[in-house]
């Protein structure tokens, strides 16, 4: 858990700080594919994967709907179990929205353990509504909550409201509340027990869901006061609405992820629009921060961009194609060639140099550095981001110091003394 010192990162039961870095992709816990059944994901290779990148976080995504958001991809399992009577839109039993489904519970549990196996920390993903908003009327008819796709009379469809399926991500409708809590309270019981889970709430509610986040986030810690074991659970932004990251940070939650654009287009402060992809302000501390690029920018970034948030005080995540294993993983025309290994590799090489330092006691410290990147702990240890070629000057206190180059166009050390 943060602590009150260092709100920037995690702690382990030692009190070192934990830097969180990783790449998910989107069919890294239910399988997606145009066959039926879809391909199954090779979650073993992705750990491999994440492995010799250095990576040490995997976010878990959830899928709700029948189909992706474009409805052409099958996805399956799914947490509630099919019992029927009658047939879902996809031929298929409907839904009890009130009885789970066990091979989607074991799987989640076995692939916790076995990130937990690999040192590889895992946010638990509970809900998704990017979906929602990103599909049409007939897409959102895919969803398991519509009216022809379970056996327990809910109808997210009948809550639309400019494109808003209100009664999945607002508190309006207490069945369907209640089906929530039934499925997250099945979540945490199966991943209790591991050391290495984060929770997220849902990805990408937008400005309606704030107070039903919230009341999610107490009733995660509700859950947990019964086991034995208490996990850090985060909010995101995204789906435009600047006014989330106010919320995002005075919000219950342990760490948010914030949004990067606003409806018409203007920028927040964690995203400028440069062709080096920007970089962010300082930590406002008071809460651990994941930058995602899922919610700055969708899939892209590269090594500029890690460098700069590393030393900003920023735990740094990449929504990634991952193609490297094309057979394996989700692939989608929308993304053609939008993925930067450079961006991966650094990654890795910026928590090498996380683990090397004692982050517990070093803080963003622009003013010392020219460059405007200066991760330090004054008189100790200083990390510096030079982001272009040139001279530039670092305030050093008075002493004898070991240095060492990087080059993160390459990835190669560059020199030391």
């Amino acid at each position: 858990m943060p602590t009150a010192e260092i709100p920037r990162y995690f702690t382990d039961d030692s009190g070192r700080a934990i830097y969180l870095t990783g790449s998910h992709t989107w069919n890294n816990l239910q399988d997606m594919g145009k066959s039926d059944p879809p391909p199954q994901f090779d979650f073993a290779g992705y750990l491999d994967f994440l492995n010799r990148l250095n990576h040490n976080f995997v976010r878990l995504w959830a899928w709700d709907m029948l189909r992706t958001w474009d409805a052409r991809d099958v996805v399956r399992p799914f947490p509630w179990a099919r019992t029927g009577p009658g047939s879902a839109l996809d031929g298929k039993p409907r839904f009890d929205l009130f009885r789970h489904d066990d091979e989607h519970f074991d799987r989640l549990r076995s692939r916790v353990a076995q990130a937990a196996g690999r040192n590889i920390y895992v946010g638990v993903m509970l809900f998704e509504a990017w979906s929602i908003f990103a599909s049409n009327r007939t897409q959102r008819e895919m969803h398991l909550f519509s009216r022809e796709n379970n056996i327990n009379g809910i109808d997210l469809l009948g809550s639309e409201a400019d494109g808003v399926l209100r009664d999945w991500i607002t508190l309006d409708n207490s069945e369907v509340v209640r089906a929530q809590e039934a499925y997250v309270r099945r979540v945490v019981q199966a991943v209790n027990e591991f050391d290495n889970v984060l929770y997220e709430i849902c990805n990408e509610a937008g400005g309606h869901s704030h107070d039903w986040q919230d009341y999610f986030v107490e009733f995660v810690r509700k859950c947990e006061a019964e086991m034995p074991k208490r996990h850090p659970v985060g909010v995101t932004g995204g789906m435009g609405t600047l006014s989330d990251n106010e919320w995002l940070f005075a919000s219950a939650a342990d760490w948010v992820s914030p949004e990067g654009w606003g409806p018409e287009g203007e920028l927040s402060g964690y995203l400028q629009a440069t062709h080096t992809w920007g970089s962010a302000p300082f930590d406002r501390g008071g809460k651990v921060v994941l930058l995602d690029t899922d919610h700055l920018w969708g899939v892209g970034g590269n090594e500029v961009w890690a460098w700069k948030s590393f030393c900003r005080g920023y735990n740094v995540l990449y929504m990634d194609r991952c193609d490297d294993f094309a057979t394996a993983f989700y692939e989608h025309e929308r993304w053609p060639q939008r993925f930067n290994p450079d961006l991966r590799r650094e990654m890795g090489r910026i928590r090498a140099y996380a683990e090397r330092m004692e982050l517990n006691a070093a803080t963003p410290q622009n003013g010392l550095a020219s460059t405007g990147y200066c991760l330090a702990q004054p008189g100790e240890e200083y990390l510096v981001y030079q982001p272009t070629a040139g001279p530039f000057a670092v305030e050093l206190a008075s002493g004898a110091y070991e240095y060492e180059w990087h080059d993160p166009s390459t990835g190669e050390a560059a020199g030391q003394g």
